[in-house]
């Protein structure tokens, strides 16, 4: 393949921030057959795409600019914005429960901790209504042992999910699955500002 049609390819505008990126490191969206603008989280959905930086102020930009709307000569739904953050939040945890399965994760804070410092973790994830004293915790032995950390759902919605009570600490160990579920939390905690450290 031509390197420039290969480039064309892989590259698209951010519909936001007039900016050139990898597709794969944007948010995909589609004309439905309603004629409404949908998120497009496999990125092969039918027909042209439009595609956004995976931030709330990219996003907006894209739909009040119109750019969204004409790209896609689709109508942009009023609740694309909550719907974008409860789709992304569905692929996280979809994303962790296959981790789980795969035996790819270390639930509780001791546990996680002694994981951290075996060097054995990519990144943690805390439920967002931990406590002030364990979040503090975690941030320390996520800066320690220079691990990223992301906040994600309540306590509740995450214990059901992994069918252990009170969790609040997962750890999500080096693995090839990791890079999936790492991308879904980049694409969450953009567009929610729930990123806690370590950039």
């Amino acid at each position: 393949m031509d390197r420039d049609l290969k480039e064309t390819t892989l590259n698209s505008i951010c519909l936001g921030t007039g900016n050139t990126l990898l597709k794969s490191d944007m948010l995909r969206f589609m004309r439905g057959p309603d004629g409404k603008v949908y998120l497009d989280l496999t990125g092969k959905g039918l027909g042209v795409g439009g595609y956004v930086t995976p931030t709330i102020e990219a996003l907006r930009a894209a739909m009040d600019s119109g750019r969204l709307a004409q790209t896609l000569e689709a109508e942009v739904p009023s609740t694309l914005l909550d719907d974008v953050v409860q789709a992304l939040t569905l692929k996280v945890l979809h994303s962790l429960g296959l981790a789980k399965k795969a035996g790819m994760l270390v639930l509780g804070q001791d546990k996680v901790r002694e994981a951290a410092a075996k060097g054995q973790l990519q990144l943690l994830v805390l439920a967002s209504d931990i406590s002030s004293a364990s979040a503090r915790d975690m941030a320390h032995t996520a800066e320690r042992h220079g691990l990223k950390i992301f906040s994600i759902s309540e306590r509740s919605r995450l214990s059901a999910l992994f069918g252990q009570a009170n969790a609040t600490v997962i750890g999500l160990k080096k693995a090839p699955i990791s890079a999936t579920v790492q991308t879904a939390l980049l694409w969450y905690s953009a567009a929610t500002n729930e990123r806690l450290g370590n950039d």
